[in-house]
């Protein structure tokens, strides 16, 4: 819990665009077709975390921290923060394609 407020996380899978295969015949998801959404500010250890397990895009509803970014940048961490609706900021990744590119 944060300042009186407990932190929500929402993980989003991602399913291949056409013509892209998921490295898997199952129906099984690669972590790399997963989306981390946190309700607080995306830290270090959320960021850190997120690499570690392979999580390719964070997004938080607050900015990161000015090291949480360089972390991103260094890593290859999409880090996208002040999710409100239609609108974002795109701190680091801005070349990871967009779930819009190649859509039908």
């Amino acid at each position: 819990m944060i300042a009186g407020r407990s932190i929500t996380a929402w993980i989003f899978i991602v399913p291949p665009q056409r013509g892209q295969s998921s490295g898997s015949s199952s129906k099984t998801w690669r972590i790399r077709h997963v989306v981390l959404l946190v309700s607080c500010r995306c830290g270090f250890e959320i960021a850190q975390k997120a690499i570690v397990a392979g999580v390719p895009v964070v997004g938080s509803e607050s900015a990161p921290s000015s090291l949480t970014a360089q972390l991103a940048r260094e890593l290859d961490l999409t880090l996208v923060g002040f999710l409100r609706g239609r609108r974002f900021v795109i701190y680091s990744g801005e070349e990871r394609p967009s779930l819009e590119d190649g859509a039908p």
